[in-house]
């Protein structure tokens, strides 16, 4: 029996989550502060670095995760912004595919030093 790939599913779960919201034709919400959205970007993207990067990780990639993890969810989030041009009431933003860009590097940097602390604890207690 093979076992199920949690991380692997929540990303493409919300990969399609993302592709749902970004295929409104307009988003209300209430402006907290002037860029708040970009925040919302911000966060949405860190999440799916976090995912994104678990799923590597259950893949068993070792190397680079950070880099790989990055490439994936920021070339998604291009094609979210590309998408959204064809979008009526959307456009394609450079601020936000910022704001995507970096929350999915701090996401994914988040999901990669969590791990090294929790394997640096358990090399620590073997010893």
């Amino acid at each position: 029996m093979k076992k199920i790939k949690v991380f692997t599913l929540l990303s493409v779960i919300y990969a399609i989550f993302l592709f749902y919201l970004s295929s409104l034709p307009t988003i209300t919400q209430t402006q907290l502060f002037h860029g708040s959205d970009k925040v919302a970007h911000f966060a949405a993207y860190a999440f799916f670095g976090f995912l994104v990067a678990s799923a590597l990780r259950e893949w068993n990639v070792e190397k680079r995760v950070w880099l790989w993890g990055f490439l994936i969810v920021a070339v998604y989030g291009v094609s979210d912004e590309i998408h959204q041009y064809f979008v009526t009431g959307r456009d394609c933003s450079i601020l936000d595919l910022t704001a995507d860009a970096a929350g999915a590097l701090c996401g994914v940097f988040f999901k990669v030093s969590w791990l090294l602390k929790l394997f640096t604890k358990r090399y620590r207690r073997k010893k």
